[in-house]
């Protein structure tokens, strides 16, 4: 392996909290694969949730995931789930049934990947790569946030807060904005702050309405800043 497949294979390994045992060779794993590198990556999106984790820059990467991928690595599984299904590609850039695949092959693996759980709702949700299953889509965010994904908490709230592909149901909209902000949230805290106005806001369809009452908030809001 030349110096700068294997200095970025270093760096690409401890990004993923990965031993450098599990590195291979990707000139060697390239030779037997017909590998093309997705739209994600030639489209240098970054990896969309943290720092801990980022997509492979180039081939040699790319086949290294890959290959680690099919050797039972839970969270190379999950790292191509997100790659081909990005959220930011357009529908005719992304592969959802691939994407679908890995992020199955992924909680095989590991039955508590929050991310792979997270992914394969989203895909249930929407119908991509997949049928349209809202009932599977809400099983699997709450396994995801039980496993510790404030976004599947979130995607749970906004599924019973609007009420449109499920019964709308504000309390336990409630419930799932409160454990993600027990999960350290930000977005669900300073929803819970604000828990009334929006229980308003879900509460109806008519547009005069929803700007009286954003303007009742927005007033009540600027009484307690004055009063700090």
């Amino acid at each position: 392996m030349n110096t700068l497949i294997q200095s970025r294979l270093v760096s690409y390994i401890a990004l993923t909290l990965l031993p450098l045992s599990m590195a291979t060779d990707a000139a060697d794993y390239m030779k037997n694969s017909d590998l093309i590198l997705p739209p994600a990556i030639t489209k240098k999106l970054e990896y969309p949730y943290s720092q801990i984790n980022r997509y492979p820059e180039n081939l040699e990467e790319f086949a290294i995931v890959h290959k680690l991928a099919s050797e039972g690595v839970a969270q190379y599984n999950y790292i191509l789930g997100e790659i081909y299904g990005d959220h930011r590609l357009d529908k005719w850039e992304a592969d959802y049934e691939a994407s679908f695949y890995y992020y199955v092959r992924s909680i095989q693996l590991y039955e508590r990947h929050a991310g792979a759980l997270l992914g394969l709702g989203v895909l249930y949700q929407r119908g991509l790569g997949t049928t349209k299953d809202v009932k599977k889509a809400i099983e699997l965010y709450e396994k995801a946030g039980d496993a510790g994904s404030a976004i599947a908490y979130n995607n749970l709230s906004v599924l019973y807060a609007l009420g449109k592909e499920i019964p709308q149901d504000l309390s336990k909209a409630k419930i799932y904005t409160q454990n993600a902000a027990h999960l350290g949230d930000a977005q669900s805290i300073e929803a819970l702050r604000n828990w009334d106005y929006y229980v308003e806001i879900w509460s109806t369809d008519d547009v005069k309405k929803l700007d009286e009452i954003t303007e009742k908030h927005r007033k009540i809001e600027l009484q307690k800043k004055q009063s700090q």
